[in-house]
């Protein structure tokens, strides 16, 4: 504005210079001209009665949004740019549209496309009417839009719109709120078929696309036939676009028949890879239908071929194929070929064609024809055409395409990761479903694997060859390979490695001495490794208990003359060195009688503290070793007796009918009953273990309860009440939080019941806050009325949570929930104070102790155990960093039975005691398959309990690193790690956001923070151990500069 200015500044100058030099006398000069500044006036302050004479690009300036209003000026006089921003604006408002205005709509959209010259601005506008029909309120409006789309189709010849009008056609009918009949869909398809043969490459695909989700018919007049007919046309989009139809079509159960092979395998050979690749999956999917089919050999007219050999011969030729989209397709289709010939996958492994995939005629099926014509053979005549083998012409007599040979060999020597990625995986598919012959030949392959420079494709072959593992015996040059591989730095290579050693099977001694010598280097070299090597060597002994008998003395360094100095339990080469003999001699228990007496006492200690490594002893033999019967060592059949002893107490305790209705009320009772399932709690090591910790929890939280309701009706003082209602409400809170995410399995009864006491516990919190904010001054009242409104939102959401899931779950009003509707219906929802003296005449009357539990019941606890950071020996050493710097610990940890993983935060407690929540990234935590059944014991899941036979336990594994960072210290401290599960976010309640730096903000916002800090550590529920990490911040250095 200022540059205006001075330019209008000078232009005036000049002006006025200019007329006082003029020798012409024409009159007196004129005066400055007056300047003023001027703001622009906003659009937004036009009157909106007046918006029908504004223009497209005034409305959509000023911000209208209702459709009809932008439909109306869609006219000639409006941009290409302003139609289209408008329809996007339509778009967006579609979905609040009437079911009385959505003709007016339909009427005015047909306009502006007729109005508009442009065909993509037209295709803009037509690409509104579906989501017109399609929306919830308008859902029946679809038969008329189609009637508007077809009139548009018939009378427009522009390739751009009749492609819209089918691709509208087609989203109308795959949507299933459109309730098209029968003929309407009759006539698409007839109006399909006619524009399929006469339109272009974009009008032929929609039609195509069309076609396949139309009703089949059957004949040359229905879809199927249309699509076959394209296969051929001269456009390649097209012909992409038919094999999707006939895909589609086979999806849909349409009637399909072996002789389309001829059609469909002229796409092979394309010279487009797109179409190659959707030949490919035609052909394939053909072949499965249809495997048993004969089909003619090339070049021949007699000898014929199954069509599943053919196509697995089509698919292994395109192994070779130039295209590299095309060779990881049949690299991944190679494996899902079924019911293949048993030469045919073997020839996938040798790239010279063998001799049973050639069909050589016999001398008398060659003469046939010269004696049929009146020839006289002579016996110099026939055996000069009995040619040998290798003379015989390969391409006019092979079985399989010369290329075809060899498709595994090519397949893992291409340079594209992903073709030897899946090629990988179809040769673990075929052996496992093909003779033992073919997994023998390809181990060699897979093992050659190993050294691929890629780290993916070296942990698929290690898969690979753990799925085949049963089926093969490792000799001692493929283990000589393996074993290289458990230097490599990859943590998830050398556990893969690990579980398929332990599914394999090894060929001699010498190979289980290599095998032991390797795991225990890589025991030495990688210390983190030990859950995954002790599982190995668990499985090793069980898998080789003859080897590990003719072993034995080597593993135990024994002498048979000579004593021996004794191995120390401290050494975990050792350790794990026990764990493979003691499960050698569970199959073989020759080995028990060639073990002293300090190895069995091992036997007896590791038996007690890895009871989930070290099999059980038979009790024959614990008689002939003189051995007492442990608490550890006992039989299946007494442990699944005491679970079931287990259960039948929790269930006498907690059930209805049971001991805690009989003594409801009494708090002594209570605390005895508590007391007594928490002992079942540690006691039991099975299945009753989560039961009895949920029993557990919930009558300790009913217990508080009973206690706050003995409060609230005593005769004490307000504020003894108060601030005794107020702990006992704490403590109830955070059990109630603690049932609903650390439990899971409890059926539908257990659902509402831990919604209903956490309900309660929260009504509890509510009281007491109503107690403590009437009994405060009025100076400290702003504090206590913003926690109760905290506290009021919180119940009025745990309230509707439980309305919701008994209506989910079709479940009645009970007593309680009868009476707080009752009271609540009398008051103002809205008011807290009216709340919590509604909901404090009735909480005495229901707070009930028992559940509704039986031995079927399969409640499941939440829990994980960190195993790095040890926090043992490793303790002693600080880690030290710099202050305010950030510190990475490696962090290892197991979670059993965890619903919700994006609840688990890992905590960082520092001495302070403040607390930091960091929540593991997606990447860090996944599902770990091999250790089911690791972190319980190998009896549990010999249990005849009903809670034994429970559904698979979900165990997933964090690995990552933890950022630790603080100020300097004094000196070296602990610092706590712990695995929780933060519930904050799963209350349904508006928070109060707190910003800016504690120095401004006012007292009573201060005061608020610091005790929402103090309840944000009662929203989270520990699942784990605390574990310690010795740590130092050095102070940071100044430099002199």
């Amino acid at each position: 504005m200022a540059a205006v200015l001075k330019k209008r500044a000078l232009a005036e100058f000049q002006r006025q210079e200019t007329a006082g030099s003029s020798t012409t006398d024409v009159g007196p000069p004129p005066g400055p001209k007056a300047l003023k500044m001027t703001t622009k006036r906003f659009l937004s302050s036009v009157a909106v009665t007046a918006q029908d004479r504004l223009s497209l690009s005034t409305k959509l300036a000023i911000g209208v949004r209702k459709p009809a209003e932008l439909l109306r000026s869609c006219g000639t006089k409006a941009s290409s740019g302003d139609v289209v921003r408008a329809m996007i604006v339509v778009e967006e408002e579609l979905e609040s549209v009437q079911p009385a205005e959505a003709p007016g709509l339909l009427d005015m959209l047909m306009v502006a496309i007729e109005a508009q010259s442009d065909s993509l601005v037209k295709v803009a506008i037509f690409a509104l009417l579906p989501r017109l029909c399609l929306s919830d309120r308008c859902a029946g409006f679809a038969p008329i839009v189609c009637e508007k789309i077809v009139e548009v189709l018939k009378s427009n010849s522009s390739e751009k719109i009749q492609a819209r009008a089918l691709l509208n056609l087609r989203l109308i009918c795959e949507d299933p709120r459109s309730s098209l009949a029968r003929t309407a869909r009759r006539s698409f398809f007839s109006l399909a078929k006619e524009i399929a043969s006469r339109g272009k490459h974009l009008v032929k695909c929609e039609c195509l696309e069309l076609l396949s989700i139309l009703s089949v018919e059957d004949g040359e007049r229905g879809s199927l036939k249309i699509a076959l007919d394209h296969i051929m046309d001269q456009d390649p989009r097209v012909r992409i676009a038919a094999y999707k139809a006939f895909l589609k079509l086979r999806d849909r159960k349409a009637v399909l028949h072996p002789t389309m092979y001829d059609v469909l395998k002229t796409g092979l050979t394309d010279n487009y890879e797109g179409v190659r690749e959707m030949a490919l999956q035609a052909v394939v999917a053909l072949g499965r239908d249809f495997p048993d089919f004969p089909v003619l050999l090339q070049n021949s007219n007699s000898e014929t071929n199954r069509l599943s050999d053919e196509v697995f011969g089509q698919v292994c030729s395109a192994m070779s194929d130039l295209s590299l989209k095309v060779r990881t397709l049949s690299a991944g289709l190679l494996g899902t070929i079924d019911k293949v010939s048993q030469v045919f996958v073997d020839q996938t492994l040798d790239k010279n064609l063998m001799s049973n995939m050639r069909k050589k005629r016999s001398a008398h099926e060659r003469n046939r024809e010269y004696v049929a014509g009146g020839g006289r053979p002579s016996g110099r005549h026939w055996g000069a055409e009995d040619t040998p083998r290798e003379f015989v012409d390969g391409q006019a007599v092979r079985l399989v395409d010369l290329g075809a040979c060899g498709a595994f060999v090519h397949g893992l020597e291409d340079q594209c990761m992903a073709v030897r990625a899946n090629s990988i995986e179809s040769i673990a598919s075929l052996a496992t479903r093909s003779c033992a012959s073919f997994a023998r030949a390809a181990i060699d392959f897979l093992v050659d694997m190993f050294n691929d420079e890629i780290e993916d494709v070296r942990l698929k072959a290690v898969h690979s060859i753990t799925r085949i593992g049963n089926l093969v015996v490792i000799r001692e040059d493929q283990l000589d390979t393996i074993l290289s591989a458990l230097e490599d730095f990859s943590l998830d290579i050398r556990e893969a490695l690990h579980e398929m050693l332990s599914q394999c099977r090894l060929s001699s001694k010498t190979c289980l001495k290599m095998c032991v010598e390797a795991l225990l280097d890589n025991l030495v070299r990688y210390p983190q490794d030990r859950r995954s090597l002790r599982r190995c060597f668990k499985n090793l002994g069980a898998n080789h208990a003859n080897l590990v008998n003719l072993y034995l003395y080597e593993l135990l360094q024994m002498h048979p003359f000579l004593d021996t100095p004794e191995s120390s339990l401290n050494d975990n080469n050792y350790v794990c060195v026990l764990i493979m003999i003691f499960n050698a001699a569970a199959e073989c228990p020759m080995i028990f009688s060639m073990l002293e007496n300090n190895v069995i006492n091992h036997y007896r200690f590791l038996r007690g503290s890895l009871p989930h490594l070290i099999p059980e002893v038979q009790l024959e033999l614990e008689a002939s070793l003189k051995m007492l019967p442990s608490r550890s060592c006992l039989s299946s059949r007494s442990r699944a007796d005491a679970t079931a002893a287990s259960v039948a107490f929790i269930i006498q305790v907690v059930s209805p009918g049971g001991m805690l209705e009989r003594c409801a009320g009494d708090p002594k009772r209570l605390e005895t009953a508590v007391r007594d399932l928490r002992k079942v709690e540690e006691m039991d090591s099975g299945p009753a273990r989560p039961l009895a910790a949920f029993s557990a929890t919930y009558v300790e939280c009913c217990r508080n309860l009973s206690n706050a309701c003995l409060a609230l009706s005593g005769n004490g003082s307000r504020f003894c009440d108060s601030r005794l209602l107020t702990s006992q409400a704490e403590a109830a809170v955070k059990l109630s939080r603690t049932l609903a995410a650390a439990f899971s399995g409890f059926g539908v009864e257990g659902g509402v019941a831990v919604r209903r006491v956490r309900l309660q516990a929260v009504g509890l919190q509510l009281v007491a806050a109503w107690k403590v904010a009437s009994g405060v001054d009025s100076a400290d009242r702003g504090l206590q009325d913003a926690l109760l409104a905290l506290v009021h939102a919180e119940f009025l959401a745990c309230l509707k949570q439980l309305e919701t899931y008994c209506s989910t779950n079709d479940k009645p009003p009970d007593d309680f929930r009868a009476e707080l509707k009752q009271k609540l219906a009398l008051v103002d929802q809205h008011r807290a104070d009216d709340v919590a003296k509604a909901f404090a005449g009735i909480l005495p009357r229901h707070v009930k102790p028992t559940l509704d539990v039986s031995a079927d019941t399969n409640v499941r606890m939440a829990r994980a155990t960190i195993y790095e950071p040890s926090g043992g020996a490793e303790s002693d050493k600080p880690m030290r960093f710099t202050a305010t710097l950030i510190l990475g610990v490696h962090l290892d940890c197991e979670m059993n039975d965890v619903v919700d993983l994006n609840c688990v935060r890992i905590k960082v407690k520092y001495p302070d005691q403040t607390f930091h929540l960091i929540a593991p990234r997606k990447s860090d935590v996944r599902a770990d398959v091999s250790s089911i059944g690791s972190s319980s014991t190998s009896s549990s899941s010999s249990s005849t309990s009903s809670l034994a036979s429970s559904s698979e336990t979900r165990v997933h594994r964090i690995l990552t690193t933890v950022p630790i960072s603080h100020t300097a210290w004094t000196e070296a401290c602990h610092v706590k790690l712990s695995i929780c599960l933060d519930v904050s976010k799963s209350l349904e309640m508006s928070k109060p956001v707190l910003t800016g730096k504690s120095e401004h903000m006012s007292p009573l916002q201060a005061a608020l923070q610091r005790e929402l800090l103090r309840r944000r550590e009662a929203q989270i529920v520990d699942i784990s151990d605390e574990v310690l990490v010795y740590v130092s911040p050095k102070p940071v250095r100044r430099m002199l500069t």
